[in-house]
């Protein structure tokens, strides 16, 4: 890593500074999390600041989009870290190979877990660390198994027709603050990846990863929902189900973290 000496009046601009989602022209229009390492470092303003590992860019950018604005803050303390990230491509490929191994072995189980699905989650957790594109096809085995129980358990539910778990997850996942059971987060690895073949059984598949995060969701607010005995109302199960998935949320979000504070030390 190189050190990027900061003057301070733009140290005290952080401090103040309220990022914002999406891209901007300039510091007054605003600033996403990687515009404001662009600022940090005194480069031209962009969300692609030449200071940063491109691959932990990618990840910060998706972290700041799909975030809602209190919890965008919380990047904040991470910037400066951000600054003379950038190194040699087999470090690069180290991170992603660090991102691909949290999502597998971190996020999936997470909501597995949250799902109900506690032996899926299990399965993946025990897996040995993601380094390399065999280990990344045995993990993908094993999503493909946690997806198809997972689909299974939500048929289950629908067919119980004692209330629509799919109603909480309707009106969580229209919120801006989600978590997500999609091919996104993992796509902060891609642009480090060298074994693209291993990507094949669901790479660019959106819809297939939206009808899994779907399943996922629903099953979530489901045993939430379900929790409360045969006295709860519908509307009770729904806000139950909800609150269920902000926690998972929450639970996800400080993964994130701890992954991007990973990313960073890993160094040449």
């Amino acid at each position: 890593m190189t050190a990027i000496e900061i003057e301070q009046e733009r140290l005290a601009k952080l401090e103040t500074m309220i990022l914002q989602s999406g891209a901007h022209t300039s510091l007054e229009a605003g600033a996403c999390a990687m515009e404001m390492v662009s600022y940090l470092a005194n480069e031209p303003f962009s969300d692609h600041p030449a200071c940063t590992c491109p691959v932990i860019a990618a990840f910060v950018r998706s972290l700041n989009d799909y975030r809602a604005d209190e919890q965008r803050q919380e990047l904040k303390p991470f910037l400066v870290k951000l600054l003379g990230t950038r190194s040699t491509p087999e470090t690069e490929a180290r991170r992603a190979a660090a991102a691909l191994d949290w999502m597998m072995r971190v996020h999936r189980p997470l909501w597995l877990d949250a799902a109900g699905l506690h032996g899926d989650a299990a399965a993946l957790r025990a897996l040995p660390e993601i380094i390399d594109a065999a280990s990344f096809r045995e993990a993908a085995s094993l999503q493909k198994v946690a997806i198809e129980h997972a689909r299974a358990a939500r048929d289950a539910w629908d067919a119980r027709a004692a209330w629509a778990a799919r109603a909480a997850w309707a009106v969580w996942d229209a919120w801006d603050a989600r978590a997500a059971w999609a091919a996104w987060d993992a796509r902060a690895a891609w642009a480090a990846w060298d074994a693209w073949d291993a990507w094949d059984a669901w790479d660019a598949r959106d819809a297939a990863a939206r009808a899994a995060r779907a399943a996922i969701g629903a099953l979530v607010a489901g045993v939430a929902g379900g929790s409360l005995g045969a006295d709860a109302s519908d509307a009770q199960r729904v806000e139950a189900g909800i609150a269920a998935l902000n926690s998972l949320r929450d639970d996800v979000q400080r993964s994130e973290l701890e992954l991007l504070d990973r990313m960073i030390g890993i160094v040449s």
